[in-house]
């Protein structure tokens, strides 16, 4: 391992502990901040890797960091393998409580989709990447191709596709039309909800949330196609890449 430059930060105080074979915690402190920094350095050669966690893996929830170490703990035993250690990220909203305020990626699974704030996150070979993630996606139905702008999220002037990775419920806030449909790539419309509460968010299926702020003339051909029950069907996905893991932060502090 290569001790971290302690020229660069003017320390008054340093120390490193290894925690693992191949994992060293540095901690620089300056006093007249004070500032405290701490730095995990982890060999990948070591056979480590990044994993995301979330209260109760669904969009909805909080629990302390502490609490969900020690759940990964406990998971980890049974496997054989180690947690080395857990760092606090993303930033979240009170309402609903707990939705992380950028993407949340867990063993591939979008819980919560991007916004305009970067990521850290794993590809599937567990190589680390720091950027920004983008949706890209499309809803068909009858003659409309309509773009959607948004996965696992709210969206106040586009369309929103969620999957049940996100929760059971989803509140798409006041508005919004919901159209909750079926499982498969040809989604069968199951209801109609322009309400204010949460929907439920049907088994294997899927709702489609368009904003408040989206164009009339769009918002009623959408609701004209699920009235007559036609099949909508739904592709979405990310760019640049789909991490394995991803957790969201603000601002990028490294490269």
């Amino acid at each position: 391992m290569v001790p971290l430059p302690s020229l660069v930060y003017r320390a008054d105080t340093t120390a490193q502990d290894s925690v693992a074979p191949g994992v060293v915690h540095h901690t620089v402190v300056r006093n007249d901040g004070p500032w405290a920094i701490h730095v995990l350095e982890v060999d990948r050669a070591a056979c480590w890797t990044l994993i995301s966690l979330k209260a109760g893996q669904q969009a909805v929830g909080r629990i302390k960091t502490s609490e969900l170490i020690e759940g990964a703990e406990r998971e980890a035993v049974l496997r054989g393998q180690t947690v080395a250690g857990g760092i606090n990220a993303d930033f979240f909203s009170l309402v609903p409580p707990g939705v992380p305020t950028g993407a949340s990626i867990h063993q591939g699974r979008v819980i919560t989709g991007p916004a305009s704030r970067p990521v850290v996150a794993s590809d599937s070979a567990g190589r680390p990447w720091i950027g920004t993630l983008n949706v890209w996606g499309r809803l068909v139905v009858g003659s409309d191709t309509i773009p959607i702008n948004s996965w696992n999220r709210r969206s106040q002037d586009g369309v929103a596709f969620f999957d049940p990775n996100f929760g059971d419920l989803v509140d798409t806030a006041q508005g919004s039309l919901r159209i909750a449909v079926g499982p498969g790539r040809r989604r069968l419309v199951l209801s109609v909800d322009s309400g204010g509460a949460s929907v439920s968010m049907p088994a294997s299926g899927g709702v489609i949330s368009v904003g408040a702020a989206v164009p009339g003339g769009l918002r009623r051909r959408i609701t004209a196609a699920a009235a007559a029950a036609l099949p909508f069907d739904v592709v979405v996905g990310l760019e640049p890449l789909h991490p394995r893991e991803a957790v969201g932060g603000f601002p990028v502090l490294v490269r």
